[in-house]
């Protein structure tokens, strides 16, 4: 009888596995029919092996810095394509690129281009403790642990691969939310941003109710209490947020030239040891430009910011026709069926599939 209980239980193990394996494949197959794409995860072990190829890469990397508008906008594939450059993506949403920009000027390794997206209110100083200065000083902590084997950073990132495969877990959720929330319901909540292994997004807001998407990301850049009554036209705030835009402070002029004056050491740093950066003010429509505007006048903060740092290269959609034709649905980001046109549209006109002019050899 013994000689038999072994088979047995690996009969009724294999079984186990069989059963949770159709699981988990009738779940894939109801969740793509439903539209549901896997997403990775945006955290911080994730930005810090990206951080980490940011170094590694040298002359070769093609290093992306800011908050979510060069997260959503650049096609990484695009970029690679037409550059012949390996991109990072280091981008974090709603943070200052400027602690991660002095981290790239500290690190004698990173030679390669920098794409920055500005913002004048990414200038002003933080207080160490936003998520672009943690993660960066958790690079700097673990940058000599990732140079050698790690078995738990191994198995993160394998655990990384299968969730970011998987539709169950997308946008964070697991199996049994996915299973509630979109499966076992008429209504499944719509997916309309998707991040992907490169740590790039995609923003499809063909899900999204435009006007609605539009307003509420009016409503959170303006912060405040302002709120739509329920039912209410969302088109009928437009006068009440303009008074409130009138009426907010600009940014502040001693806090801006300090950060000016930071960010052109940091610039000046890298460019010397044979890296380029380029800054880069991506697309925006209505209100959101008209808050922007209104925050940091064109006169007072972004040509100072050009003439500050005459070495690098700028380029400002306000400046570019072409540009000011992408459909910015929300006021700030651009969908990702047009990511591809505005990539090799910046990429001809900040000349990055061209040698790197510090580095080229004389003719």
């Amino acid at each position: 009888m013994r000689l038999r209980t072994v088979p047995a239980v690996g009969e009724t193990l294999l079984a186990a596995v069989l059963l949770v394996a159709a699981l988990i494949a009738a779940m894939e197959i109801l969740l793509a029919v439903r539209g549901i794409r896997p997403t990775a995860v945006d955290d911080e072990p994730t930005w810090v092996l990206q951080r980490y190829r940011a170094a590694a890469l040298g002359p070769q990397a093609l290093i992306l810095i800011g908050a979510s508008r060069i997260q959503t906008d650049i096609d990484i594939d695009a970029l690679r394509d037409a550059t012949h450059l390996e991109p990072v993506q280091l981008a974090i949403d709603g943070n200052s690129f400027v602690p991660i920009l002095k981290g790239l000027a500290d690190d004698t390794a990173v030679n390669g281009t920098i794409l920055v997206s500005y913002g004048a209110s990414a200038l002003l100083a933080t207080d160490g403790k936003d998520q672009a200065s943690r993660y960066e000083l958790a690079y700097e902590s673990d940058r000599d642990r990732l140079n050698s084997v790690d078995f738990s950073s191994a198995e993160y990132r394998l655990d990384g691969l299968v969730r970011s495969r998987l539709r169950a877990f997308a946008d964070g959720a697991r199996p049994i939310t996915s299973l509630t929330a979109r499966i076992m319901t008429s209504t499944p909540s719509p997916q309309y941003s998707i991040f992907l292994l490169d740590r790039s997004r995609l923003a499809d807001y063909a899900n999204l109710d435009a006007t609605e998407a539009y307003y509420t990301r009016v409503l959170r850049e303006l912060g405040g209490n302002l709120t739509i009554p329920a039912g209410a036209d969302l088109r009928s705030v437009d006068v009440d947020i303009r008074a409130r835009i009138a009426a907010s402070p600009e940014i502040p002029e001693q806090p801006y030239q300090e950060g000016l004056d930071r960010v052109a050491a940091y610039v000046h740093k890298i460019e010397a040891r044979g890296g380029r950066v380029a800054f880069v003010d991506f697309p925006t429509n209505g209100l959101i430009t008209e808050m922007e505007d209104h925050a940091c006048p064109r006169e007072r903060c972004w040509e100072r910011f050009v003439a500050a740092t005459p070495s690098a290269t700028h380029l400002s959609f306000h400046d570019v026709a072409y540009l000011r034709t992408f459909p910015v649905p929300d006021g700030s980001h651009i969908d990702f069926r047009n990511r591809r046109q505005l990539t090799l549209a910046l990429v001809q006109l900040l000349k990055l599939n061209e040698p790197n002019p510090i580095n080229a050899s004389p003719r």
